[in-house]
């Protein structure tokens, strides 16, 4: 597999930090994402695999710090000075470095490859504005609570009086059960949206990285 300059795609310098390495893959999926490059879409569709890929190596820790191993024996210098450049630890990590042509490790290819997927899972969810939010599916829940409450208050009341006759309360507590058992629906629909959705999100993440 080839090496690609990740640092060059997204237009950065070696030495940014993670706040600039997300500006830059932010900026760039906006500019190439396939919805805004109609007929052009192809094009689109491969930088911005390209884009998300790059993020998911420079994005994480672990797998930038290998990254840039290499990085710098490509270039002839080290990305980032070490304190020690010459200790038996350093010489080490540049040795596995060099015997790789492009991924550090196995272990490390399929943790840079998780964290494309996640990233496309996002992209493509935001794309859709379909994912339901924690906090409406936190209202629903809520809203359903109270009714159930509200009922059962209303219910001891009448009880307590012993009088069912009060139109007043009875006219609040009719429509409680429905209420209550609709906002129980919504709330039961909007879990099984989400999880629908973000399947089928990860489905099309994970076909997209394998067509690399």
């Amino acid at each position: 597999m080839a090496f690609t300059d990740w640092y060059a795609l997204l237009g950065i310098q070696p030495d940014a930090d993670a706040k600039t390495v997300t500006q830059a893959y932010r900026k760039g999926c906006f500019e190439w994402h396939p919805d805004r490059h109609g007929d052009d879409s192809g094009e689109a569709h491969r930088r911005f695999l390209q884009l998300s890929e790059a993020y998911a190596v420079l994005g994480d820790r672990a797998a930038r710090a290998d990254y840039d191993l290499e990085w710098g024996l490509r270039h002839g210098r080290p990305n980032k000075p070490t304190r020690r450049p010459f200790a038996s630890d350093s010489f080490d990590r540049v040795v596995r470095a060099a015997e790789k042509t492009s991924w550090p490790s196995e272990a490390a290819r399929q943790s840079s490859l998780n964290q494309q997927i996640r990233v496309i899972v996002k992209e493509l969810a935001a794309r859709e504005g379909i994912v339901i939010s924690r906090f409406t599916l936190f209202m629903h829940l809520f809203a359903f609570v109270v009714c159930v409450l509200v009922g059962q208050a209303i219910a001891l009341s009448l009880t307590a009086l012993g009088d069912w006759s009060d139109a007043s309360l009875l006219v609040m507590a009719l429509p409680l059960p429905a209420a209550s058992l609709w906002f129980l629906l919504r709330a039961v629909g909007d879990a099984w949206r989400a999880r629908t959705t973000y399947r089928r999100c990860q489905a099309e993440a994970e076909r997209m990285v394998r067509r690399q």
